[in-house]
């Protein structure tokens, strides 16, 4: 496999596997073996996500600062202001309000 195309084979399952998570934040942090379950399903399919290459998709993520690994061993998703996912946007980040979503204005 070509360096490019297995760079674009890690991008599209970092994408995926981030978007399993970003789907379930209103619910605080994911345990991996939840997360890693999840995202096997939304890939689908006969090729499924072995346990090792999700578990490098994540060390990808975490070493990205897209992810980051609470002090209970739960994962959590980064995000930017402004940054989300189905037409939902996040506050700036503070203790108060980390991970709450606010819909946005289409107006």
């Amino acid at each position: 496999m070509t360096p490019l195309k297995k760079a674009r084979k890690h991008q599209a399952l970092d994408a995926l596997v981030l978007s399993v998570l970003a789907s379930f934040r209103q619910h605080g942090p994911m345990q991996w073996t939840d997360w890693h379950q999840s995202a096997r399903a939304k890939r689908g399919g006969k090729r499924g996500l072995a346990t090792q290459t999700f578990d490098e998709a994540v060390k990808r993520l975490v070493a990205n600062g897209r992810v980051r690994k609470d002090k209970n061993g739960c994962y959590e998703g980064i995000y930017s202001a402004g940054e989300g996912v189905e037409g939902v946007s996040l506050r700036r980040e503070s203790p108060r309000c980390r991970n709450r979503p606010i819909l946005r204005s289409h107006s």
